[in-house]
């Protein structure tokens, strides 16, 4: 775990602490809420994510009296989104300020504090509209970050939260998307999108350079609290999050369960490798390599391909307009 890290993670907290005495009707967002929520955080998250649908101006300037932050806007290109560099005794945070609705929140004990937080299945579509690169998603492909949001699907997945209404928050954060960036994706698109990012993620063997470079890889282990976290690791993380997206409900858990049998069965994942290379979905030696080194992605794969949602939805290639590069 690395120091510097570790006291800008601290700082959010900090800087999340004073802002919510300013306004309670703040809430608390992105990769350190996830890790919040979590009995133990598993990754560091050095940036403060918070919707806020009041002046942000105003809300760091009384931090700056308060506290002694000091702030520097940062570059932005929509009104919608605004960030800044926060910096008080050689620490600096990045604190971004969107103005999402979030259909439900809850309140959240973090360290002696409250704070509003999103129900847990609305942080997962949220990680999946950012896996939505080039349409509602992160506006550039940034490896470390896509590493992050798997990551903490997975993290969420694992304390096995309720699932029902996922696909309304999904189709929310689409719509709210679109309205906060002036673009008009359609949904088929955003599914496609963000398939094709976890899809990408699912390399076990690759001509150079795979779409998640080894350095990324290796720079994610500052963040970890502890262990690491390996190819074939985040291979099985994206393929049960391809899994995860093409339900979207309780029955996740049950065909993970089934998925997790069929894994041990030579005859199951024989199957899983057949139905994937007659869909096309990866090359026959991907598919021969997840067979051998990561055969319960092998099979999440197949039950994704069977089910994912982008075959049962009107496609488009229409591109949104005026797609905002706003970061």
């Amino acid at each position: 775990m690395n120091k510097e890290f570790a006291a800008r993670s601290k700082a959010v907290f900090e800087v999340l602490s004073e802002i919510v005495k300013i306004d309670d009707s703040i809430i608390f967002l992105g990769g350190s809420a996830i890790q919040a929520t979590l009995p133990e955080p598993r990754r560091l998250s050095i940036d403060l994510d918070v919707s806020y649908g009041k002046n942000p101006e105003k809300l760091v300037e009384i931090l700056g009296k308060m506290a002694g932050y000091s702030s520097v806007r940062r570059t932005s290109r929509n009104p919608n989104f605004v960030f800044y560099k926060l910096s008080k005794d050689d620490v600096e945070i990045k604190l971004d300020v969107s103005r999402f609705s979030v259909p439900e929140t809850q309140k959240l004990k973090i360290r002696g504090f409250e704070v509003l937080v999103p129900k847990l299945r609305y942080f997962l579509a949220a990680k999946f509209s950012s896996l939505a690169l080039d349409t509602i998603g992160r506006p550039e492909m940034e490896p470390s970050q896509i590493i992050k949001d798997v990551f903490d699907i997975n993290c969420i997945l694992d304390g096995k939260p309720p699932l029902e209404k996922t696909m309304e928050d999904w189709k929310h954060i689409v719509s709210n998307q679109n309205e906060l960036r002036g673009t008009n994706y359609r949904e088929s698109q955003c599914i496609e999108s963000t398939e094709k990012t976890l899809l990408r993620c699912v390399e076990v063997t690759s001509p150079p350079p795979f779409f998640i470079p080894q350095t990324a890889l290796g720079n994610f282990q500052e963040y970890l609290t502890s262990g690491r976290l390996l190819r074939l690791d985040l291979v099985n993380m994206a393929a049960r999050a391809l899994l995860l997206f093409a339900f979207m409900d309780d029955r996740f858990f049950d065909i993970e369960k089934k998925a997790q049998v069929e894994s041990r069965n030579r005859k199951k994942l024989e199957e899983a490798e057949r139905v994937l290379s007659e869909k096309s979905e990866l090359s026959a030696a991907q598919l021969k390599a997840l067979k051998l080194a990561a055969p319960l992605a092998l099979v999440c794969l197949k039950y994704w391909v069977e089910n994912k949602r982008s075959d049962n939805s009107l496609t488009t290639r229409t591109r949104g307009a005026g797609h905002p590069r706003f970061s």
